[in-house]
């Protein structure tokens, strides 16, 4: 674990396979669905050079609770 940014544990992840990635880069992109108090979920998909789409993603991770100050 990094320092800077401490560790998330994930609950869950899924990746479906939509079709085979050729050759060629592929592009991520992922988007926040929502950040809860316990826990957060995590789209993303991928897409080949030719804009296709090759496998869409969900995961869902344990929410960081803040850390208690003292004043």
């Amino acid at each position: 674990m990094s320092e800077t940014a401490p560790g998330v544990p994930t609950i869950d992840m899924r990746v479906d396979y939509l079709r085979p990635a050729r050759q060629g880069d592929l592009t991520a992109v992922g988007k926040t669905v929502r950040v809860g108090k316990t826990v957060s979920v995590a789209d993303v998909e991928i897409r080949d050079a030719s804009g296709t789409l090759v496998a869409v993603g969900r995961a869902c991770y344990a929410s960081p609770r803040p850390k208690e100050t003292t004043s």
